[in-house]
């Protein structure tokens, strides 16, 4: 807030109708031979089964998700207490045990793989619910979009969007149009940090070739 700090604002009610009008526009024009609106479609379908499946698959996909999770704690463990293993059959048994261990992370994200894809494929997404057909106007008086509350409204533009990012005028006396200042983050699959990604995968090649080492 120093010298030459200038506010970036921007009216709330603008950004909100320029944010919603082109998520529905997105929807209503998906191309299905178009590679970016497939890699959308799938992954709306991904967020919108996990909002809303509650049956087994759900249950199973949440269990082996919180093994892998456990898995590869114990493996990170395990691995840092690697030196208190000593002589022949310390190595056997922590060898044994992180094999057992590589080999339940391997079987979890094939088993989250196949679960997810399972849980997707058997999603069909309720646009005629979303969208009044016989409306020229998807946020209008009478949309499903005006009878929904905030939470409705927020968990359908989160099926859509990963976030937006709101940038500054470079003279803040200029008022630019709000489509030339907002940028929508389409929604990407959906990952781990990918720093923890590549230290998990780093610490389990390293674990893999140590038992490689000890055999």
């Amino acid at each position: 807030m120093g010298t030459g700090h200038r506010a970036n604002s921007i009216k709330a009610s603008e950004v909100d109708a320029y944010v919603t009008e082109r998520v529905f526009a997105r929807m209503l024009n998906l191309d299905h031979e178009d590679a970016d609106d497939l890699t959308l479609m799938r992954e709306v379908a991904r967020r919108f089964a996990a909002q809303t499946d509650t049956s087994a698959t759900a249950n199973e996909l949440a269990e082996y998700k919180a093994q892998l999770k456990h898995t590869e704690q114990s493996l990170k463990d395990l691995y840092e207490e690697r030196g208190l293993y000593k002589g022949k059959d310390g190595k056997t048994a922590w060898r044994n045990a992180v094999s057992t261990m590589l080999a339940t992370q391997a079987r979890c994200h094939d088993e989250i793989e196949r679960l997810e894809a399972e849980q997707t494929e058997r999603i069909v997404l309720p646009i005629d619910e979303w969208y009044a057909a016989e409306s020229n106007d998807p946020t209008g008086p009478g949309s499903p979009w005006s009878t929904w509350g905030i939470i409705k409204r927020r968990e359908f533009l989160a099926l859509w969007l990963d976030g937006i990012t709101v940038t500054q005028p470079e003279d803040a006396r200029t008022r630019l149009p709000v489509e030339e200042r907002v940028t929508l983050r389409w929604a990407q699959p959906a990952t781990e940090d990918e720093a923890d990604d590549e230290a998990d995968e780093e610490l389990t090649a390293e674990a893999a070739r140590a038992v490689a080492e000890t055999v």
